[in-house]
């Protein structure tokens, strides 16, 4: 027998035992609602069938709606808000929608998401280091390893040699401007990092200087240049640069800046910290391809 529970006081913990969404369902979600309603009207004709014509619903109708409500990942829970709206937020990048960012967000930042507890990816060990604005040192180049296993003595050997460049290149390279604003001049000047002798691959050297100018450089990994190859036509990151810049600078105005904000606040609440609407993005873009 199944033992019957309150209705209204069933949080799904989001389990996917019972096949719905991963999605965090609560108390006082529309689905609930729906739910308790249908068992209730059923349990309401089954009373009032003895007394009038409406037929009685049937056993096997009664006891699937009670299972569904006691099926694994339904526990009681009274009091609890309903489903956050923020986990139906989702961006235009490229011209295609990227759905559950909040969720991969929060996933990514150590922040207990839909699919289960707190985990921990390069957010605690590249994001909330904290970097000296107007020179690379060795630890910058080190918590890049966060993003970009292999460093090798070669790329090391760069950033200690060619130091003075780089901070010069810093020195003329505003700090508190986002991509989105970004004039054409200044998109010249990101530009030219592909220009440099002897340089990394490009791809470490934006997660390096990404924590320098963290509203303007953008990180370039495989699956962000795979993102906008629809609007680069290009494959490797040295070609797609221009056009990189460019197509991110666009999707980080409009609505996407409105919701990356009110993510940004959401953030900071929990974390006593944010980030930027180019890091949001790149992590939503990133962590869609994380199981």
């Amino acid at each position: 027998m199944v033992a019957a529970v309150p209705f209204g006081t069933l949080a799904c913990k989001g389990c996917g035992a019972c096949g719905r969404s991963s999605r965090r369902r609560q108390a006082g979600s529309p689905v609930r609602a729906a739910v308790a309603k249908l068992a209730t009207d059923a349990w309401a004709r089954g009373v009032i069938g003895w007394f009038s014509f409406p037929p009685l619903p049937s056993m096997s109708q009664v006891l699937r709606m009670f299972l569904v409500l006691g099926a694994p990942g339904w526990e009681a829970a009274e009091g609890e808000d309903m489903d956050d709206p923020m986990y139906e937020f989702e961006l235009r990048v490229a011209g295609s929608r990227v759905p559950d960012i909040w969720d991969r967000i929060r996933r990514y930042c150590g922040l207990p998401w839909s699919g289960g507890p707190a985990e921990t990816w390069a957010y605690r060990y590249y994001d909330v280091v904290e970097t000296e604005h107007s020179r690379v040192g060795p630890l910058d180049v080190l918590t890049a390893a966060a993003l970009h296993p292999a460093l090798s003595r070669t790329d090391l050997g760069y950033f200690h040699d060619n130091a003075s460049r780089i901070d010069a290149w810093l020195s003329a390279t505003p700090v508190d401007v986002p991509l989105r604003d970004a004039g054409e001049e200044l998109i010249g000047h990101l530009e030219a990092l592909t220009t440099w002798p002897a340089a990394p691959s490009l791809s470490l050297m934006t997660k390096v200087l990404h924590r320098k100018r963290p509203q303007l450089v953008p990180l370039v990994d495989r699956h962000v240049l795979d993102c906008y190859r629809p609007l680069t036509g290009e494959r490797s990151a040295a070609a797609a640069w221009p056009g990189l810049l460019r197509g991110l600078r666009d999707d980080l105005a409009g609505q996407n800046a409105m919701l990356l904000t009110k993510i940004n606040v959401a953030l900071e609440q929990e974390l006593g910290r944010g980030l930027t609407h180019t890091r949001l993005l790149d992590i939503a873009v990133w962590m869609g391809s994380r199981g």
